[in-house]
């Protein structure tokens, strides 16, 4: 789901390809590589399998308490 978050920043690494859609933007994530998104900005992302083949990712944030999600779909 296409999301942002008010307090908590998120950063991921893939070890195999996927998509990572931030906004209307999308961009070809190959293993090894990696995405940040900072608190507080308003641009939804979120991580898109596009291949036949199940995609790994490690996924790490602040887990703020304060922290609210906000869900929209891309534009």
């Amino acid at each position: 789901m296409c999301h942002w978050h008010t307090h908590e920043d998120e950063f991921c690494m893939c070890s195999r390809a996927s998509w990572c859609c931030a906004a209307a933007r999308e961009q070809l994530l190959t293993a090894g590589m990696c995405a940040g998104f900072a608190a507080g900005a308003e641009q939804g992302h979120q991580l898109i399998n596009r291949s036949d083949r199940p995609a790994r990712y490690l996924e790490v944030s602040n887990r703020d308490a304060a922290d609210t999600a906000h869900y929209s779909d891309p534009e």
